[in-house]
């Protein structure tokens, strides 16, 4: 029988597939990147030194126990540590800063009713 994934979980998972093949497909969900990314498209995120992440690009990473794919509006490095500011397209606001160690990867691929977006 199989049971439920609890998010930190799913994380993990996340991470380690990530980290040995190099690329991650999972289903987007919500609105915060409408109209770029619809609730239900199929992103593919791949691994990446997050400081080669550039600005405009959609960075996944992690907070709070869940995965988020927003896009990048700011790098900056305050004390040695690199911050990245995300925001996504649908939203008036930026997000809390993420820190280096959040980012799992970037979204390089978006896949909607057969057709593919890069």
């Amino acid at each position: 029988m199989l049971g439920t994934i609890d998010e930190s979980d799913l994380l993990e998972l996340h991470q380690e597939v990530l980290e040995k093949s190099g690329c991650l497909r999972f289903r987007a969900l919500g609105s915060s990147m409408f109209p770029f990314i619809r609730s239900g498209d199929f992103l593919t995120a791949k691994s990446v030194n997050p400081t080669d992440i550039s600005i405009g690009e959609i960075p996944l990473y992690q907070r709070e126990g869940r995965s988020f794919a927003h896009r990048l509006i700011k790098k900056e490095i305050i004390n040695g540590t690199f911050l990245f500011v995300t925001r996504g397209d649908h939203h008036t606001f930026c997000d809390p800063p993420v820190h280096s160690s959040q980012i799992l990867g970037k979204v390089v691929c978006v896949e909607r009713s057969g057709r593919v977006i890069r």
